[in-house]
């Protein structure tokens, strides 16, 4: 690389029009040095090799002084030594600095360092958006969930509103302004679906809102990318994320459909809570539905029911994984979807991984779907899947088939939606011992909810008589009896509970030490 002195150059022309350029005789003095009254300042160094082996300069000219062309020769300079001995990263900087009009001053040092330092392309300012998926790709240590969750924040949300910003220029007002139009948004399809005209509504009918708990999500995919770019990839220093302000959210409480929440309900349309769960009755009157009416599915909610387990948990139990004679069931991975593709992995967490007892009830549940699972079994056709819960023909469950189910069961059941992710009773005030024979008071369990963005249906659960006849004869009432505890399964019951081994126990606290039952096609998230 030359050295690059500075010179003089002016824009005189001869007789033909042509540039004289450094020879015009008006740049010197008589004595030869250069004129402090005609022409302006420039230099001119050597780059780095280009690939095919061919020479190339950097030229720059319209300086007013000396001193102000010496300290653009030494910006110059130093970007090029960022290159080390790395002929192809010298070659991006030469290319940039090429690029760079007379008259600019050369990108920022300490921004093109930390693109070197990253591995990217010096020469280019790179986007959000380009780094947002680059940083995706990148992602190899974390869960696939949380993996597809990344892709459609960045997909529908981060690339769209802040994609075309320059990473190194992305300020807390941009993300602000992305969230105030993700607002604004919610409010347009407010208006549209209370809208008169049938074609506006139609304009937003599946559209769902971004709520405040998705932002949450949004901004954190963004902080930790953001995060990633100043402690990975160094290429800035600050993280606007970090500063932004959102409403908090706050889970909604649980009410129980009392008949007083019933009845204001049907007079006003509005529910007490977005969550609501139903009454004993209720949940009793259900249970006998759906064991009447699906034999493959009843076992699959009499366990969630009672002992607490996610969807994916109880459908991703092995065989081997429940013990009937010994009333314990082993809850050490699984079953839930990417998109919509079921995997089987581990459970979420270590405390996840736990030993559960099961009542007599559930046990007799159980042990009734294993005989007719078995009895299908001799079909040579039947798959091996080591599962416990199958589909009737053998094969492995769909998360989502088993949640559709459960809502057209709900349905046909005439119950209402209980605005939750789960079902659950709520614990009967009388502590009298509850008539064995009838149907709303056979069994009944206790569970925690969670929100859900259903809507419910204008019918009740308990409109038949308890003393009705039914459709067939009733499968025999187990009784509830104590389960004994051995030492290993009390130290790992932390997210089980006695409730609703017996009707005249109803009087007990209505939640488990456990994780919401996910029985809704729109629980995933929880898995």
């Amino acid at each position: 690389m030359s050295r690059g002195l500075p010179f003089k150059s002016c824009s005189c022309r001869d007789e033909n029009r042509n540039k004289i350029g450094a020879a015009c005789p008006r740049l010197r003095r008589a004595g030869g040095a250069w004129s402090a009254a005609h022409g302006t300042w420039g230099y001119r160094i050597e780059l780095p090799v280009q690939p095919e082996g061919k020479r190339w300069q950097l030229r720059r000219f319209g300086f007013a002084t000396r001193e102000a062309a010496l300290v653009d020769r030494s910006r110059a300079q130093s970007l090029l030594e960022l290159a080390g001995d790395d002929n192809a990263v010298g070659n991006e900087i030469a290319r940039m600095l090429r690029d760079t009009k007379s008259g600019r001053s050369f990108p920022d040092r300490d921004v093109v360092a930390r693109r070197v330092r990253a591995g990217l392309v010096a020469s280019a300012a790179m986007t959000v958006g380009d780094y947002l998926w680059q940083w995706h790709a990148s992602r190899r240590k974390i869960q696939a969930t949380t993996l597809v969750s990344y892709e459609s924040h960045i997909r529908v949300h981060l690339v769209p509103h802040l994609g075309h910003i320059p990473i190194d220029r992305l300020r807390v007002g941009h993300l602000q302004s992305m969230f105030d139009s993700i607002s604004d948004r919610n409010l347009q399809i407010d208006i549209a679906r209370c809208s008169d005209d049938v074609q506006v509504r139609e304009s937003v009918k599946g559209v769902r809102r971004t709520g405040p708990a998705t932002m949450q999500r949004i901004r954190a995919t963004v902080r930790k990318a953001l995060n990633d770019a100043i402690r990975t990839h160094r290429l800035i220093e600050f993280n606007p994320a970090a500063y932004v302000e959102l409403p908090s959210v706050q889970a909604p409480r649980a009410r129980v459909w009392t008949a007083a929440a019933v009845q204001q309900w049907k007079e006003t349309g509005l529910r007490p809570s977005s969550v609501m769960v139903w009454t004993p009755e209720q949940a009793g009157a259900f249970l006998d539905h759906v064991e009447d009416h699906d034999a493959f599915v009843y076992p699959i909610v009499v366990l969630i029911l009672h002992r607490g387990l996610r969807r994916g948990e109880a459908l991703g139990l092995r065989e081997n994984d429940v013990d009937l004679a010994g009333r314990t069931a082993t809850i050490a991975q699984q079953l839930t979807t990417v998109g919509y593709e079921p995997v089987i992995k581990v459970v979420k967490s270590y405390a996840g991984n736990r030993i559960i007892a099961l009542d007599a009830s559930t046990t007799t549940a159980l042990r009734i779907y294993q005989q007719r699972r078995e009895h299908r079994r001799a079909d040579a056709a039947w798959p091996k899947t080591e599962l416990f819960f199958v589909r009737p023909d053998g094969r492995q469950w769909h998360p989502e088939q088993v949640s559709d189910r459960f809502e057209r069961l709900v349905a046909d059941a005439g119950c209402r939606r209980s605005g939750c992710t789960t079902y659950g009773t709520a614990p009967r005030r009388s502590s009298r011992r509850p008539d064995p024979t009838s149907r709303t008071s056979r069994r009944y369990s206790v569970s925690r909810v969670s929100p859900s963005r259903r809507t419910p249906t204008p019918r009740s659960c308990t409109n038949s008589s308890p003393n009705a006849p039914r459709p067939k004869p009733p499968l025999p009432w187990y009784h509830a009896d104590q389960v004994p505890q051995p030492a290993h399964v009390r130290a790992s019951r932390t997210r089980t509970t006695q409730v609703g081994r017996r009707q005249h126990h109803a009087n007990r606290p209505s939640t488990i030490a456990g994780d919401p039952i996910s029985l809704s096609p729109r629980t995933s998230r929880r898995e």
